[in-house]
Parts: structure tokens; sequence; C-alpha cells
């Protein structure tokens, strides 16, 4: 996030909207620089056990801010695929204090890699049928679809997506594409404020971990 936000597309950012899930935009991104900052995960936290932000709130708020504000660029950023997996609750279970993350469980065998390899499969589904959503609901001659990193399952021992940045975790998909409105979506825009620290997002999403007191820009292990 702050390779990609720099003085050298200073004129850029100052024409875009950029809509976040990722609690790292309150570290690494300066509202100022932005047409708008919309930091979703400080208004749509879902603090049942997900603990993350549900694709359902980006859509909201991008499909309502492309047909009001109609910015120059606008920025989606879910947080889907990364765990937590939204169509898995229950794999919320092998992680506590000690493994906050679904790939340290996964490294000590607490959970099966091809449980937690069609978990993961559902959640990048789920977030593109919201995707889908957006294409229909808004005019744009020019959409890309990408990734900020991609997911070790094992490959060099590793998990998730933090240590040395190899091909599985730099290799991510560049796809363009159009929109076109066609009004059948109503988007529900709320501003309901949920109380929890920077910090409690992100060791929810496993990139702190509590009993160390240890915070990265990746929650992988190896």
């Amino acid at each position: 996030m702050a390779k990609n936000f720099t003085d050298e597309y200073a004129l850029e950012m100052n024409e875009t909207i950029h809509i976040t899930g990722n609690p790292f935009s309150a570290d690494k991104l300066d509202p100022n620089d932005f047409s708008a900052l919309d930091e979703v995960w400080r208004y749509e936290w879902d603090d049942s056990r997900l603990q993350t932000v549900r694709a359902e709130s980006i859509t909201d708020r991008i499909i309502d801010t492309a047909r009001n504000q109609s910015p120059e660029y606008l920025i989606g950023h879910y947080m889907q695929p990364h765990a937590s997996f939204v169509p898995h609750p229950d794999l919320t279970e092998y992680t506590d204090d000690y493994e906050r993350s679904i790939w340290r469980a996964t490294m000590r065998g607490r959970v099966e890699t091809e449980q937690v390899w069609e978990a993961y499969l559902d959640n990048l589904r789920y977030v593109l049928d919201e995707v889908e959503t957006v294409l229909n609901n808004i005019d744009e001659e020019k959409v890309v679809l990408s990734a900020d990193h991609g997911e070790c399952m094992g490959e060099w021992g590793l998990y998730g997506h933090g240590g040395p940045a190899i091909s599985t975790l730099r290799e991510v998909p560049w796809v363009e594409t159009k929109a076109s409105d066609s009004g059948e979506y109503t988007p529900e825009v709320t501003n309901d404020k949920v109380d929890l620290s920077v910090d409690d997002r992100l060791e929810s999403l496993g990139y702190i971990e509590q009993s160390r007191g240890e915070k990265s820009d990746g929650n992988g292990v190896s």
C-alpha cells in the first residue's frame, strides 16, 4: 500500500476517491492525498466471529460513490479473498491468542490445507459475485480488477502472504473490462460506528499477534 501511493502519482491520487476495507490505511495512507479516503472498516466492521469487512459494504460504497460523485478515479479495496473466509465462519474456531492466523493453524496441522484452500476459493467466489454487482451498477468505460498479493498454500513451507516475495505471492491477475449501470441495485449506505481500535482490527485479520505484540504488513507464516 505504501509503495503504490507515492508522490509520483500525486496528481492522480488527488483526483481519486479511495474506498477501503483495509485497516492498514490508518498508518499507510494520508487522507489529504486523495479527493476522499473512505475507510469503510471504521464504521462497517463485522464484529461477529468473522472480524472483517464484508464485501457487500464495499460494494455499496462503490456504487453509491460512482453514481453520486462521479470521481475521475475510483478505487474499491475489498478485503476478500483475504481471511476471514466469510462463507466459512466455522474456521474461526481454529485461531486463538497464540494462533491468530488461519495460516498458522494450517501449518501446525490444526486444519487441513485442502479445507482452507476450498474456503479460500469460496471466499474468492463470494467477492467476485460482489464485483459483478458493481459492474452491473456503475457506468465506466474502463474497470481494472487486480489484487495486492497472492497466498501461499505450503509452497517452500510458506502459508499466507508473509515472508519472502516468491512468485506465488507476486503474480496477481490484471483484468480490464467495462461497467454499465442497469439501475437494478440500490446500495445501503450507513456510517454506524464500531468501537474497535485499529490494532483490534488488524489483530482480527491476523496481522498482529497479541501474545507477542508483533505487527507486520503480512499475516503469513513459515
